[in-house]
């Protein structure tokens, strides 16, 4: 059996007992313990030459110290002791010796089963069964639309319940992430976000689901207006300013509070849709545009953002033409602008741009983006 593979079909069975500890206040120190005394007994049953049952004791064992390490991860605490049992973030010295115990019973030399990465670098937990889907609990994809329902919190076994930050540190909340995804009509968006939301459930935590122009009641009204085929005699310029007002609402409203509470924000269009659609599309100039993000946005910007790009007319094959709106009805050439503008800002050198392959199969995209969204090391984003 490949041991990496062992730990890593065993994070994801063990995910929901971590959670469970974690609830009831469980230290870590304890569990690293528990683990070391099995691991002791399958030395000692090694010793005897009961191999079999000695190596079942062992997978006991080591399962412990996955789990007490996941159990320290998810705390945030760090232990002198629990480096020294191989329990948490904090390595300290790495003397790992719940790793050395059965080797000084049997073969005689110590084993470190690590990958190369570190026990860390394996990818923790990419997800659970059972998940609700997004919609269920996020209304913003539901009839109404954008109305997100404030997610629930997930409750941190630090002291007082306190959230605790990526370092360990007890006290301030971790800063949230926004994350949006941009790309043409029919590239997929609106279904590689419910996917990952429902990797992100999995995990253990709640993201709050947007979408632009909307999010908030007034946001909706906006975008009723912009969308409704009844609409077709306006401007260019008055589109902008109404998309920048639905914006403005968004983040002030919605965004701001919830990158303060430490949320993770998942929203179907965001500030560069402008650039592509009115910059672009209508010919105002990504200059201009980019001045009116500046003062809607106020100083939010997204950590990341994929950009799901998708020739238009790919995008308007997959389409319902019964179902679309005003911008969905809008020119071939306007479109083919619009594609450009995301090209454009493909090749813009924005570190937080990150094209993905709209064409390929929907599982692959999301795997795609799952991986690119595990770079961000982002305490967040820890069990993703």
């Amino acid at each position: 059996m490949d041991f990496t593979q062992f730990k890593q079909d065993f994070r994801k069975g063990v995910r929901p007992l971590v959670l469970t500890l974690d609830r009831l206040g469980f230290n870590p120190l304890a569990v690293s313990f528990l683990g070391l005394a099995i691991t002791a007994v399958s030395g000692w049953i090694i010793s005897t030459g009961a191999l079999f049952l000695g190596a079942i004791v062992f997978l006991l064992g080591s399962g412990f110290d996955m789990l007490d390490g996941d159990l320290a991860r998810l705390q945030g605490t760090v232990s002198k002791r629990g480096a020294f049992l191989d329990s948490g973030p904090g390595r300290g010295g790495g003397r790992d010796l719940l790793r050395r115990l059965p080797a000084a019973y049997g073969a005689g030399r110590p084993v470190d089963h690590r990958p190369a990465a570190g026990r860390e670098g394996a990818g923790g937990y990419p997800g659970l069964p059972g998940v609700r889907h997004p919609g269920d609990h996020h209304p913003a994809y539901g009839a109404r639309g954008g109305q997100a329902a404030r997610p629930r919190r997930r409750r941190s076994a630090a002291r007082g319940g306190r959230r605790v930050s990526s370092h360990g540190l007890k006290g301030k909340s971790e800063r949230g992430l926004l994350i949006t995804f941009e790309g043409p009509e029919g590239s997929g968006k609106t279904t590689l976000i419910k996917s990952i939301a429902a990797e992100i459930i999995r995990c253990g935590d709640d993201p709050l689901l947007l979408r632009e122009p909307g999010g908030t009641a007034i946001g909706e009204r906006i975008r009723n207006i912009l969308l409704d085929r009844a609409s077709g005699e306006m401007c260019a310029e008055t589109e902008l300013l109404l998309m920048e007002a639905s914006r403005a609402q968004l983040v002030r409203e919605k965004i701001r509070p919830a990158l303060e509470a430490g949320l993770i924000i998942l929203c179907d269009r965001f500030a560069d849709a402008s650039v592509a659609y009115q910059g672009y599309g209508r010919g105002l100039g990504e200059e201009t545009v980019e001045q009116f993000n500046s003062f809607a946005l106020g100083g939010v910007e997204p950590a990341l953002t994929f950009l799901c790009l998708l020739p238009p007319e790919e995008g308007r094959a997959r389409q319902n033409r019964e179902r679309t709106d005003r911008l969905d009805r809008e020119t071939k050439e306007f479109h083919r602008k619009v594609y450009k503008g995301y090209q454009a800002l493909a090749g813009s050198g924005k570190s937080r741009f990150h094209v993905l392959d709209a064409a390929a199969p929907a599982a692959a995209v999301l795997q795609q983006a799952l991986d690119r969204l595990r770079l961000l090391e982002h305490g967040l984003l820890k069990y993703l």
